[in-house]
């Protein structure tokens, strides 16, 4: 019974914490912070991303976000991403490759911390019994509340398949300061299974400042352009393959050397790229002594990644690095994206994105190239 008295009172100071989070969010007029975050890639292996970023908010009466300024920078101190929210509109920067794009969303626009705080509420709901409230910690000199969210906890073939989250709020501003998001299970995307993945990130929050003046900026797309959409289209003549393979050497492949090339742009961290990979490896090895050669491109990740990327996915086919404006010369949209490309250099076949039936037609199309 004393057991059982504790136990309900840890579940009521529990409920009683993550209300006051949300309240005290709904209540903001503005917030402004500084993040730190590092980030896994579930699809490589030991590729690991760390990254700072400072978030602006003004909310409406309702919670909801009414001017939002946010920039992400990558771990060497350059911005990669700035997005705005302003006007009903949310505006997305890419600083890498100049793009941008503009969008009237369907929902209101929530902040993180109001993110947070509904998670929190829906985890209350959920089953209170599996959020454990640990022992009081200190994190960056505050004093924190400390609990641990079990999502998801069950054992299947052996594996142990988890989703939890390790959340810390700051005591004297009851705010959160850090969230820690690890899981690992079977994943699949649009029914198709992705394989066991390991997943891991987590976020500071630090120099937070409530309800001061935010200055609203003006949006300013001069220099940027709206990403592309349209492939190349079929019957069109492919540019010249300004690549390099892993060594860093200049390889002898050409879009014009009298052979067939299937050219693929793809991305470590795209979640259709692992369900075409094996696809790769059965036509590599199905044509490799025919005049054809796969030409498969990463353009947005360092030799290291696209290195720990192969193995991890036991790719058997060539891989090559380029610049971003290779990906922009082919047209690309999206990743995986693919150009069957003949002899001359003209593009014969194509897709954007991944599908069950692209290995079908990407092989009958082949054979007839080839004359077989």
């Amino acid at each position: 019974m004393v057991l059982l008295s504790a136990s309900m009172y840890a579940q009521n100071e529990t409920a009683k914490i993550f209300n006051k989070v949300a309240e005290r969010i709904h209540t903001l007029k503005s917030i402004s912070y500084r993040t730190k975050f590092t980030d896994k890639n579930p699809f490589s292996k030991d590729d690991i991303s760390t990254g700072r970023g400072s978030t602006s908010v003004i909310l409406e009466a309702d919670g909801s976000i009414k001017y939002k300024h946010e920039i992400t920078d990558n771990n060497l101190g350059e911005t990669t991403f700035r997005s705005i929210y302003s006007g009903g509109k949310l505006y997305g920067f890419s600083i890498n490759d100049s793009t941008y794009t503009e969008e009237i969303p369907k929902e209101k626009v929530a902040s993180e911390m109001a993110k947070l705080a509904e998670s929190m509420l829906n985890s209350l709901k959920k089953k209170s019994d599996n959020i454990i409230q640990r022992k009081d910690t200190i994190f960056e000199g505050r004093n924190c509340f400390n609990f641990l969210i079990k999502s998801y906890d069950s054992t299947i073939n052996g594996n142990h398949d988890y989703t939890y989250q390790q959340l810390l709020v700051d005591k004297k501003i009851t705010l959160p300061v850090y969230v820690k998001d690890t899981g690992a299970g079977m994943t699949y995307k649009e029914g198709l299974p992705l394989g066991r993945l390991i997943f891991f990130n987590e976020k500071s929050f630090s120099d937070i400042k409530i309800n001061q003046k935010i200055a609203v900026l003006p949006i300013e797309t001069t220099g940027f352009t709206k990403p592309n959409t349209q492939m190349l289209e079929i019957g069109a003549k492919t540019p010249e393959l300004a690549i390099r393979d892993l060594s860093g050497r200049v390889p002898d492949v050409k879009t014009n050397s009298k052979k067939l090339l299937l050219v693929v742009f793809g991305a470590t961290d795209c979640s259709a790229n692992p369900l075409a990979n094996p696809m790769l490896n059965r036509i590599y090895a199905k044509y490799a002594t025919d005049d054809f050669a796969i030409v498969n491109i990463y353009t947005n990740e360092t030799t290291d990644q696209v290195k720990k990327y192969i193995e991890a996915n036991n790719i058997k086919f060539p891989v090559y690095t380029a610049s971003r404006k290779l990906s922009k010369e082919f047209k690309t949209a999206g990743t995986p994206n693919f150009y069957l490309v003949d002899k001359n250099g003209i593009v014969v076949n194509k897709s954007k994105g991944y599908a069950e039936s692209l290995e079908e037609r990407f092989t009958n199309e082949i054979d007839k190239l080839l004359e077989k």
